[in-house]
């Protein structure tokens, strides 16, 4: 089984149980500050209405917005330096492992909505 296929499969196996942890430990107070989270969060907020004020559903979009940004430069800023510790064909299974994520989650979702 390769790495890509092991994620894949332990995303599958414990999708519920990921589903509940991040719902039951995302923080549930938030306040308008000139933080680069928080400067985010509500251009999420303004890009995607979803209630009143921002919520998880914001939090956890900008949570994975901003991380998949960092992954992106990550992995390829690693490619670039040539660091002997990074293999190149990490910049796309980091972008694969993103998506597939997702995917994972639409899927789960049709099961227990």
């Amino acid at each position: 089984m390769t790495d890509e296929e092991r994620l894949s499969a332990f995303l599958n196996e414990h999708q519920e149980e990921i589903v509940n942890w991040v719902s039951n430990k995302v923080k549930t107070q938030f306040k308008v500050k000139d933080s680069m989270f928080d400067r985010t969060a509500n251009l999420v907020n303004q890009e995607y209405p979803y209630g009143q004020r921002i919520d998880n559903m914001h939090r956890l979009l900008t949570n994975a917005i901003m991380c998949s940004l960092w992954c992106g430069w990550f992995s390829q800023a690693r490619t670039n330096a040539q660091d002997a510790n990074f293999h190149s064909e990490y910049v796309n299974r980091f972008r694969n492992s993103i998506i597939e994520a997702f995917d994972i989650g639409l899927k789960f979702a049709s099961t227990k909505p």
